[in-house]
Parts: structure tokens; C-alpha cells; sequence
């Protein structure tokens, strides 16, 4: 283990271009001729090769092969956050044993000060239910394993200081191997089909599967369920395969717990997956919350003067919303790190976004965190950049079948050549529905007579 004197012996050697002998580093770092000797064999024996060499006139060092060695030694925690983080993560990913002297000499730091920090974790952590305790000179971390899981989650999240959380990352704190086999669960279960992942709920996803994983690896089961969701027959399916999947890939058995929370960490993540087909959508969303969106867009119209009625806008949200709700009655949160940005850059967007949180807490009983109302902001801003975009675009209405899915392949590849130059406000498949429709032109692969009808 590389103590401070050791560290300052190392720089001691790097400053001089002359072999120093070892009654020059006993008088500079206050220790004994033998301690020297005994400091100089353990700092070899750290590295894969021999950096500091003694001859006749003292000690030298390799100093072009010890940089790399140092600048991995002075990664580890320096301050405060830092080291609470550190110790977190050792006891709760890496499963160590931490002895509270050992811990003093690999940090640099006197035992008096890792005291007033555990005493400090123990006040800014007590939110998560947990509390750091010394019991035979080991640091211990009390809770249950659920709120051992958020403190964990959030520490991780913290760490990121409001940058977007990555793969890379997440490697620093998980295994690799493991993180990848994450991903390709994830990909083949939520990217493909009819479910559908923005990459905020990617990440966090990722993140808190990696934690449920990795606890469950060394025995940290959950041993009670908190919240229970209704399961739909498509669900219980889906979570039936994905279970199979964990289990399968990292020859692990879940309990009916675990089971439960993969359950709820699909259901406030992950939204059905929007293709244009509107009708089949709104049959996911429950009633209660398309009036309550309905309800807010006339409201924020009659007050901001902004138009949200259209369903490019409302059957996003409606999905969004659907899952805000189900979480903050859970007491989650999605975390979003462009929240200071937005708030700092587009002031009236996000104002409209806090009125429609407000809303949404008064007619649900809940609260809303600060991310989640970036969120809202988001589906706000895109609109109003869709409405800005398509001023000068023709409004079209798409007419087919739906033979074979061919409307959406006719849809995609419309979008793909024409996207400068039309908006396609609806896909219709028959000619009753276009009755509801204002557009000023019809794009259809039937032949029929009342394609003549619409003049424009």
C-alpha cells in the first residue's frame, strides 16, 4: 500500500538528478536507515518492474516508468465527497471489508478525520434510511437492501455532476463483461418490438439493472416487496422472458422480490413504442390520464397563448405522463442532467413546464422532483420547434391499407425522402376519416374516384 511517506519518498527521488542516500531520506522523512529500506523494497514490489535502484551512492528512480504509477495513486479520493463515495462503493459493488485504520493509510488521511466524515454520511445519507457504524474497527453500512440499492444509485448519479451518465462511466463502477451483458438484454428486449427507450431511461436502466445484478451475485436479496403494479397478460409474459434472460446470462436465481422490481423498473422506464399508429396507442393509455392532458393543454393554451392539440404532442406526453405518475407514486424519479441548462436557457418554455408539474401534483397527490420537469420541458419544446419547422411544410394526410404493415414502410420512407418539404399530420385508411382532417395534400396508393373530391 503506498502511504504518504512512501508517496513523498517517490517525489523526493523524482526531484533529484542525483543518487540519494538513505540517511538523506531517513533525516527528510523523519524515520529510520531500516524503515528506508523497508519503504524502498515495498514500492518495488507494487509495480510490475523495479523503479527504484540503490548502488554504492544511494538510491535512484526510474522516473519516466513511475509517472503512470503515480497518477493511479493520486486517483483516490481527495476530498470529502469524494471519499464517502469511495467507501460506498467498496462495501456495497466491491463487497470489501474495510478496516477503519487501513482505510486512514490508503486515503492519506488521520483517523479523527474519517470519523467527522462517517458522522457526516450518517446526517446527509440518513434521507435513504442508512447509517455507517464502526463495529471492530470495521465500517459497516446498516439498512435494508432496498435503500441500500437508492443510496447506491444515487451515489453513482452524483458522481456524474450533471453530465449525461455513460456507458464508460457506468465501467468505472461495474464489470465490464457484466455491463455489456446488460446492454444486449436491454437491446433485445426494449429496443426492438413494441416497446420503446429514450436514452435517459436507457442509462438509468442500465444502472439500476447493473446494481440489482451485481447485489444479487454476492447474496444481497431483496426479502420484501414494497410496491406492487398490476401486471397486464403482455407483461407477465414479457417479464416471465426477461427474468429467464438475468438468470440465464449470469447463472443467477431471482427471487420473487427481485422479480418484482425488474417488474416496476420496466414499468417507469420504459414507454410502447410510437409508429404513427395513434389509434393503437391510445389503447395503452388509461382514460383518466388522456383527460387530464387534454384538461392541461387547454388550460396552458387559454394562458400561454401556445397550442399543444395535436397528436405528435399528445400521445408522447400522454405516455410520458402516464409513467411520471407511476413513478412519483413510488417515490422515483428519472434523473436529468440538462435540468440547470434548460432552466437557465429557455426561462418561459420551463415556466409552462412547472405549471403543468403543478398540476399534475395537485390532481395526483404527488410530488414531482426538478428533473422530471425537464422532462416535461422537453416534450413542450419539441413541439413548439415541430409547430416553428412546419410552417412552410405542406400538411399531409397518408391513405392505405394496413396490408401487410405496408403503411408504416410507406410512412418511413416518406419521411426519409421529403422530410424538408411535408408534415404528415395523419395516416388515415379510410375515406370517412378524412373528414377530420384539414391538409393540403392527400398521399394515397388507392385508386378511387374520391381521391378527385379533395381539391386543394
Amino acid at each position: 500500500m503506498l502511504t504518504n511517506k512512501k508517496k513523498k519518498l517517490i517525489l523526493y527521488l523524482m526531484e533529484k538528478n542525483a543518487p540519494c542516500t538513505a540517511i538523506q531520506l531517513a533525516k527528510f522523512l523523519n524515520i529510520s536507515i531500516r524503515t528506508v529500506k523497508i519503504y524502498v523494497k515495498d514500492i518495488n514490489s507494487m509495480t510490475n518492474q523495479k523503479i527504484i535502484f540503490s548502488s554504492h551512492q544511494g538510491y535512484t528512480i526510474i522516473k519516466q516508468n513511475n509517472l503512470s504509477f503515480l497518477e493511479e495513486q493520486l486517483s483516490l479520493p481527495q476530498n470529502y465527497s469524494e471519499r464517502a463515495y469511495y467507501i460506498i462503493k467498496k462495501i456495497l459493488i466491491e463487497h470489501q471489508t474495510l478496516n477503519i485504520f487501513d482505510l486512514c493509510d490508503e486515503l492519506f488521511m488521520s483517523y479523527s478525520t474519517l470519523k467527522s466524515d462517517l458522522t457526516k454520511m450518517n446526517t446527509l445519507f440518513q434521507t435513504f434510511r442508512i447509517h455507517f457504524v464502526t463495529h471492530n474497527d470495521i465500517i459497516q453500512i446498516k439498512g435494508s437492501e432496498k435503500d441500500k440499492r437508492s443510496l447506491l444509485s444515487h451515489i453513482i448519479l452524483q458522481e456524474t455532476k450533471n453530465s449525461v451518465l455513460d456507458l464508460k462511466k457506468l465501467k468505472q463502477s461495474f464489470n465490464n463483461q457484466d455491463i455489456e451483458k446488460i446492454t444486449n438484454i436491454i437491446n433485445d428486449f426494449f429496443r426492438k418490438g413494441a416497446y420503446n427507450l429514450n436514452d435517459f431511461s436507457y442509462m438509468n436502466l442500465l444502472l439500476h439493472f447493473s446494481i440489482l445484478i451485481e447485489r444479487v451475485k454476492k447474496g444481497h436479496y431483496l426479502s420484501e416487496i414494497r410496491e406492487v403494479i398490476t401486471k397486464s397478460s403482455q407483461d407477465s409474459e414479457l417479464l416471465k422472458a426477461l427474468s429467464s434472460r438475468i438468470e440465464k446470462d449470469f447463472s443467477l436465481t431471482l427471487n420473487a422480490y427481485e422479480k418484482n422490481e425488474i417488474y416496476i423498473l420496466f414499468k417507469t422506464n420504459v414507454n410502447y413504442f410510437i409508429d404513427g399508429n395513434y389509434d393503437v396507442i391510445k389503447k395503452v393509455i388509461r382514460s383518466d390520464y388522456m383527460n387530464t392532458v387534454d384538461k392541461i393543454i387547454n388550460e396552458v393554451s387559454e394562458l400561454y397563448s401556445i397550442n399543444l392539440s395535436h397528436e405528435s404532442f399528445i400521445i408522447p406526453f400522454a405516455l410520458h405522463i402516464q409513467s411520471l405518475i407511476t413513478r412519483a407514486s413510488l417515490n422515483k424519479y428519472n434523473k436529468n442532467p440538462l435540468s440547470e441548462q434548460i432552466k437557465k436557457d429557455w426561462p418561459i418554455i420551463y415556466d409552462i413546464a412547472i405549471f403543468i408539474s403543478l398540476k399534475l401534483s395537485d390532481i395526483y397527490q404527488i410530488e414531482i422532483a426538478e428533473d422530471e420537469v425537464a422532462f416535461i420541458f422537453l416534450h413542450i419544446g419539441n413541439e413548439i420547434d415541430r409547430q416553428n419547422t412546419s410552417k412552410d411544410k405542406l400538411k399531409c394526410v397518408l391513405l392505405c391499407s394496413h396490408y401487410l404493415n405496408i403503411k408504416k414502410k410507406i410512412y418511413n420512407q416518406l419521411l426519409k425522402d421529403f422530410s424538408d418539404d411535408i408534415i404528415i399530420d395523419a395516416i388515415v385508411s379510410d375515406y370517412e376519416e378524412l373528414e377530420s382532417y384539414s391538409f393540403d395534400l392527400l398521399i394515397t396508393l388507392i385508386k378511387d374516384e374520391r381521391n378527385y373530391h379533395y381539391s386543394f
